[in-house]
């Protein structure tokens, strides 16, 4: 005879709340693998960005320009080194239009490079925000789930009048693999 108290088998046949709470916790699981994976691929991708960009300064002028041409477009170095020249190529414009005190070089420079700097930032950040929400509401999602199963075994034990332990185990065990399953999403 098979025993028909098993994980799955009260999710598949739970109700629509215990469907929905394993299919987000289901759901949340997937978004955080796929935005690991993908940034995984980001960090494997910058670092040879970082190997290419340090061999930089051993080129001679022609051999930067290539180097400058085969980046990517989203290469981090190569847009800051974008953003320098067009820095320089600017405040030399400025200069000519205005008096030539009215700007510190150092500090136009120094500003253009940090507005880069801020915009390569907030990519390499892309997608963290999934991760920090599927981690801080993942346990509280398996909570409920947890609490939701043990009110319907408790609803259950009241319906049949009998409070046996063979009855309790198996619909609270069933409940708090939710919490399980919502720190392991976590």
């Amino acid at each position: 005879m098979t025993s028909n108290t098993g994980f799955w088998s009260s999710v598949t046949q739970g109700d629509v709340v215990t469907l929905s709470v394993a299919l987000l916790l289901l759901t949340m699981s997937v978004l955080s693998w796929v935005v690991l994976i993908v940034k995984l691929m980001e960090g494997w991708r910058e670092r040879k960005m970082t190997q290419r960009a340090r061999a930089w300064r051993q080129m001679s002028p022609p051999e930067r320009q290539n180097w400058r041409l085969q980046a990517s477009p989203d290469d981090p170095y190569a847009e800051l080194h974008d953003l320098g020249l067009t820095a320089v190529r600017d405040l030399h414009a400025l200069r000519r239009q205005t008096t030539p005190r009215i700007l510190d070089e150092s500090d136009w420079i120094t500003r253009q490079l940090q507005c880069g700097l801020d915009r390569c930032w907030l990519r390499a950040q892309r997608h963290l925000t999934i991760l920090a929400s599927v981690g801080a509401t993942a346990p509280f999602v398996g909570l409920f789930g947890t609490v939701w199963g043990i009110y319907h075994a408790l609803a259950a034990i009241g319906q049949s009048g009998v409070a046996s332990i063979d009855q309790v185990a198996g619909p609270v065990g069933e409940a708090l693999v939710m919490t399980a399953l919502g720190l392991a999403v976590a």
